[in-house]
């Protein structure tokens, strides 16, 4: 930086003064000058705690609230939001071979069903929170070459798809937050 200096009544007049200046000509004078320190870059301590990718390529849910009955589906791709992808109602259940029967009711509210899915710190729980009045109905699971989930057969199409062995998976009906767990195998269930 370049300093004009100029004297008037016997002062001096910066209209621009280097940091260096400042910090000489506080020297000079005798006394002390505090200067800002310059801030290169911020790290946030949310930032450098990350969190691990989920383990789930998506989980779907059939719920019902009232008597209305919805289908979503949390997907990889889209952040496990599924307001984002749009997939509610009729979707493709990929690589698994079972399918819920056909639904055109779209998505479910905000108070309804929470979006996005929560994750653990190990990204191998996923978490969503039912609102008052809504139950879940059937589920699948999918990671790697592994389909499993619950429900009865006459919510897919194809039969329903078997428990996730070894797992503790949420019971059909249940209410309120909901966890499901990661298959730890992603070859076969």
């Amino acid at each position: 930086m370049s300093d004009e200096t100029s004297t008037e009544g016997g002062s001096l007049v910066n209209s621009r003064i280097s940091r260096r200046n400042l910090m000489k000509a506080g020297a000079i004078v005798g006394g002390s000058v505090w200067v800002a320190p310059v801030i290169d870059s911020f790290t946030s301590v949310a930032a450098a705690a990350s969190k691990a990718t989920p383990l789930f390529s998506f989980i779907a849910l059939q719920i019902t609230c009232g008597t209305t009955t919805y289908n979503v589906k949390y997907d990889s791709a889209t952040g496990f939001d599924y307001t984002a992808s749009g997939d509610c109602g009729t979707f493709a259940l990929d690589k698994c071979g079972y399918e819920f029967v056909s639904n055109a009711n779209g998505c479910p509210t905000s108070s309804e069903l929470s979006t996005p899915m929560t994750f653990n710190n190990a990204g191998t729980q996923g978490s969503v929170t039912l609102g008052s009045g809504c139950t879940l109905d059937a589920y699948v699971i999918h990671r790697g070459q592994c389909c499993c989930g619950a429900g009865p057969s006459s919510d897919f199409t194809g039969g329903s798809p078997g428990l996730c062995p070894g797992l503790t998976e949420p019971a059909l009906g249940a209410t309120g937050t909901i966890t499901f767990i990661a298959p730890g195998n992603t070859t076969s269930c």
